[in-house]
């Protein structure tokens, strides 16, 4: 019996030496499956066998063989032993084609598979390198681009080309097809890794592993391509807040900070335009921003906090703004134009949404002389609406945050009346008032007249 046992150890040396020897050169009529018809499919995480030999198997065999590699010293020489141990075959009914699930095989370290028939009995042996197991990632904000490499060698990371991320329950897609500014606005955590390989036929080109123990070589066919990588998650932090504006309805101007710029959209314009940096004064305060300089007539202000060299920009707060006017009549006949209003008497002047005189908003009632060249105005509101009366020593229509406008209230039971002491000869300008609350501008100016003229 001890005898026996003896024989059958190395009549398996001697077999597993055979089975492993070099297969470089192979034949139609060979007793083991062509290295060509065994192909890996990377992202499936398969492997595929499709003979086209002349001996055509019943049957495939698998197995995921450990595979050790041993240096020793022998007769002062430095030798590599290899030792594979099969520690289960699992049959497939060959039917033109088998795949075998590779899915358990850990990515991290080099894997090999034994291949096989019941007819061409010598095993194949495949080797499948590694995938990259310690992988860094870092977001730049800024110009929203990921990187992600192997630190494998810390001392000496690799930056990956072929990567590819994934939300938390979302499909791969290439890094190259992905706009990160979409995750900017709320913030996330991606998942990154190195892509798969495309599947690939198993090359006619081996590796020399070593010797087994009883000195035959013994070598893998290379799996050119990878699995993916494992992964490793990266954190798209969220963009700033908007800025907070102040919006001064009446006098239509935006109070800015200094870090931020602004655009107009909708202002009868297809594309979004570009962003205006804010002008600074000279002791670089907050920059009071005339609603009229922006060249805005109905559109939306859209203003933002502008990105820096470690910092992306700000989501941005939207403005909305409508331009309107007043509709100014006269009493007087053949005065049709706004020049014609403006230097007409303000007591033949007034304003109305109807455009009947019987019916007016808002005009002057009284004016009488006063003394040092000065005249009273009265100013009679009808309305339900807050108006603005201003007055200027020149012909021309004032700007929107002009300082020096007086207010007449909306009226009640009666209408409500505001006196005012203006130079003789002053232009009078009115205007609806903007409304904070309600988020509505004033009107622009229009021409009430000349006072004492």
């Amino acid at each position: 019996m001890r005898n026996w046992k003896k024989m059958a150890v190395g009549a398996a040396i001697l077999t597993t030496g055979l089975f492993l020897g070099q297969r470089d050169a192979q034949q139609a009529d060979a007793e083991y499956i062509h290295v060509k018809d065994i192909k890996i499919d990377y992202e499936k995480q398969a492997l595929s066998v499709e003979e086209s030999s002349d001996v055509q198997d019943t049957k495939v065999y698998v197995s995921f063989p450990t595979v050790s590699v041993t240096t020793k010293r022998v007769d002062n020489n430095s030798v590599t032993q290899v030792t594979v141990k099969d520690k289960e075959w699992v049959a497939f009914d060959y039917e033109g084609r088998v795949d075998v699930d590779l899915s358990s095989l850990a990515v991290a370290k080099d894997m090999y598979v034994h291949v096989r028939g019941n007819k061409n009995q010598e095993p194949v042996l495949v080797k499948i390198a590694a995938s990259p197991s310690k992988l860094s990632g870092s977001f730049e904000p800024t110009g929203a681009e990921v990187t992600v490499s192997d630190i494998k060698d810390r001392k000496a990371p690799v930056e990956l080309d072929d990567v590819e991320c994934c939300t938390t329950n979302g499909s791969w897609q290439p890094v190259s097809e992905v706009d990160f500014t979409m995750y900017q606005k709320r913030g996330a955590t991606l998942r990154f890794r190195q892509a798969p390989s495309e599947a690939a036929k198993v090359l006619n080109q081996s590796e020399n592993l070593g010797t087994d123990a009883a000195g035959n070589a013994v070598k893998a066919f290379l799996a050119s391509g990878q699995f993916a990588s494992r992964e490793v998650k990266i954190k798209i932090p969220r963009i700033a807040n908007a800025p907070k504006i102040k919006v001064d309805y009446d006098k239509q101007e935006l109070t800015v900070p200094v870090t931020c710029e602004y655009r107009i959209t909708g202002n009868g314009d297809e594309e979004l335009g570009s962003y205006n940096e804010v002008e600074l004064d000279e002791n670089d305060k907050p920059m009071k921003v005339a609603v009229q300089d922006l060249g805005v007539e109905s559109g939306v202000i859209d203003v933002r906090v502008m990105a820096t060299e470690k910092k992306p920009a700000s989501r941005y707060v939207e403005i909305p703004y409508q331009s309107s006017s007043l509709t100014v009549i006269s009493t007087l006949p053949d005065v049709d134009t706004e020049e014609d209003r403006m230097n007409a008497d303000v007591l033949t002047n007034c304003v109305t949404a109807s455009e009947d005189l019987s019916e007016p908003d808002i005009r002057v009632t009284e004016c009488k002389p006063s003394k040092n060249e000065t005249d009273t105005v009265t100013v009679t509101n009808y309305s339900k609406d807050i108006y603005q009366i201003i007055a200027s020593e020149e012909a021309e229509i004032p700007m929107q945050n002009a300082a020096g406008a007086k207010s007449v209230g909306a009226a009640g039971k009666s209408p409500k009346k505001l006196s005012l002491k203006v130079p003789e000869g002053s232009y009078l300008f009115v205007r609806k008032a903007g409304n904070s609350k309600a988020k509505t501008w004033s009107s622009m100016y229009a021409p009430l007249g000349v006072a004492g003229k």
